[in-house]
């Protein structure tokens, strides 16, 4: 029996000036195929045939304290709600840590204690 791939899911708390548009210029200069849509905050990067990276511009929350704490000792005030699946997380995660080399941030797993924590 084939085992189904499972979602992985982080929040890459970055730098205030990271945008969308400069995560795809990130992903394409990495030598990835992307599909943006702006005013959506989306960007889908094509990591593998039919495999892909979403990434989603989200909104630190009041309420989230634990989030909160991190974008602001970390200084790093923008959200995106990273997701893929299981099967291409060494793919992904050599594209988070491009990221990280060219906009700064912090990846945290979205989990209950956001770790683990993937740094520059």
């Amino acid at each position: 029996m084939k085992k189904e791939t499972v979602p992985c899911e982080w929040i890459y708390f970055a730098p205030e000036h990271t945008t969308v548009n400069t995560l795809a210029d990130c992903a394409k200069a990495h030598g990835a195929e992307v599909e943006l849509w702006e005013e959506a905050g989306v960007l889908e990067i094509l990591l593998q045939e039919k495999e892909s990276m979403d990434v989603e511009l989200a909104k630190l929350s009041p309420k989230d304290e634990l989030a909160c704490a991190v974008a602001e000792k970390e200084n790093c005030p923008v959200l995106f709600l990273i997701t893929y699946c299981e099967g291409v997380q060494e793919v992904a995660q050599q594209m988070m840590r491009h990221m990280l080399k060219e906009n700064g941030g912090i990846f945290c797993a979205d989990t209950e204690n956001l770790e683990p924590v993937i740094k520059r």
